[in-house]
């Protein structure tokens, strides 16, 4: 009796075992049957992200997942100045990971080395491409193709401390020559207190084309003709600011960051929502405005920050859909005002625009600004750009610095930036490209 009993034991534990084993097995097939995405960014995007836009990409991407539990996004991080090469390589091997999320300006580079699948048969189908700003459309394609979606945006405004204007009774400038009463007056009343009127990023870096591009395209200049007068003009203003100190030469060294502002070295500071958390941690009295413009009535135009969404061309056919799907649950205006208020973006649709302000008012001046948005590689050479916009900076801090008249330096800019093109025609053709898409965007078409 002992034996059978043991017996019987063993049969209700090998039972077991195969019931553990059959459950094993449908729980690793259920695991088996979920698809895959893997995305690689500069974010180093995890449930732990602290950097707003990574956190944001990890809330999106959860939110998809628990709508879609046969779908794992798995993300891979890159740092920013290695991201566009590795992708390039990957390119040429054929590992590209199934979603690539560059910076704007990088997408007509990637999509010339191939790395897109492109979209448009998608995009036509989907029918909501219309709801885009134009300069967010001419980021996103490439010879024709659409290669990418752009979820959110940022750019630059005014930060100004409420109060010291209220101090002093002054109101946020609206226009350059206000901006020059303003700092004039706050000169003033600043002296000797260590705070100056006004910061600006004038590093020797893409930063700084950045700030000095809203006001070179709000005049109608245009980096590719920086020797005309609307170009020099908006020189003119940046280096009146630092000549009458109004501006401080430190500056000359400053990137985007929001000490100078919260820690009380200026009383204005041109910078983007990306400082917006910790300006408000810092517990100032602030306001945001846009960025002033030439003169009463005159549209500002800003460049265009921001992340893609791509697809890349090495995806396996049977993820195409389920990749697609993920982008269209990302743009949904809903879904992309939640994401832009966690990133410190604003909007790409014109949909999605009241629901951000609803969410953040302060991010309204980024938000109304980003509607006349433009991206910079189109504005300076397509993939010229980079190497246009190094010139530029470069002679526009040298008028900063007082070593060359605003006239003088940007007579040598457009003398070396044209020669960066191989022929007088391709010079002549990416002239008119900028001058079209200004014309576009600052009339509102």
């Amino acid at each position: 009796m002992a034996y059978e009993g043991g017996i019987k034991k063993m049969r209700r534990i090998v039972v077991a075992l195969i019931l553990c084993g059959l459950i094993g097995l449908i729980g690793f097939s259920a695991a088996s049957a979920k698809t895959t995405l893997t995305f690689v960014s500069y974010f180093d995007v995890s449930p732990e992200a602290t950097w707003p836009a990574a956190a944001a990409h990890w809330m999106m991407a959860d939110k998809f997942m628990k709508a879609n539990p046969d779908v794992e996004i798995q993300f891979l991080f890159v740092t920013f100045g290695e991201l566009v090469p590795q992708v390039v390589r990957w390119t040429m091997t054929g590992e590209l990971p199934d979603i690539v999320a560059l910076d704007n300006p990088d997408v007509l580079h990637a999509a010339a080395a191939g790395v897109y699948y492109d979209l448009t048969p998608l995009v036509q189908q989907w029918g909501q491409w219309d709801d885009f700003y134009a300069g967010v459309k001419h980021a996103l394609t490439y010879q024709d193709q659409i290669v990418a979606l752009l979820p959110g945006t940022n750019n630059v405004a005014l930060y100004y401390r409420k109060d010291i204007f209220r101090q002093y009774g002054l109101t946020p400038p609206r226009t350059w020559k206000e901006l020059l009463d303003v700092c004039a007056l706050l000169s003033e009343k600043l002296a000797g207190t260590g705070m100056y009127p006004l910061g600006v990023a004038a590093t020797n870096t893409e930063e700084l084309t950045w700030q000095f591009e809203p006001f070179l395209w709000s005049n109608g200049g245009s980096l590719l003709e920086l020797d005309k007068p609307e170009a020099i003009a908006a020189l003119e203003l940046w280096v009146e600011l630092f000549q009458k100190g109004y501006v401080p030469q430190d500056a000359l060294t400053w990137g985007q960051g929001a000490d100078p502002f919260i820690g009380g070295q200026v009383a204005m500071m041109i910078n983007g929502p990306w400082i917006l958390p910790l300006v408000r941690e810092a517990g100032l009295e602030y306001g945001i405005v846009p960025i002033p413009a030439p003169s009463e009535g005159r549209k500002v135009v800003v460049p265009m920050g921001g992340e893609t969404l791509g697809i890349s061309s090495t995806i396996q056919a049977d993820k195409v859909a389920i990749a697609w799907k993920y982008f269209t649950f990302f743009v949904e205006p809903e879904n992309m005002a939640e994401f832009c208020t966690r990133a410190g973006y604003v909007p790409t649709r014109k949909s999605a625009l009241p629901l951000v302000v609803a969410k953040d008012p302060e991010l309204e001046p980024f938000a109304t600004q980003a509607v006349s948005s433009l991206p910079r590689p189109p504005m300076g050479g397509d993939k010229l750009y980079t190497e246009v916009s190094a010139i530029a900076r470069k002679y526009i801090q040298l008028a900063l610095a007082g070593e060359l008249t605003a006239k003088d330096a940007f007579a040598h800019a457009a003398s070396e930036i044209r020669a960066l093109f191989p022929t007088d025609q391709a010079y002549q053709d990416a002239v008119a490209k900028a001058r079209r898409l200004l014309e576009e965007v600052a009339s509102g078409s």
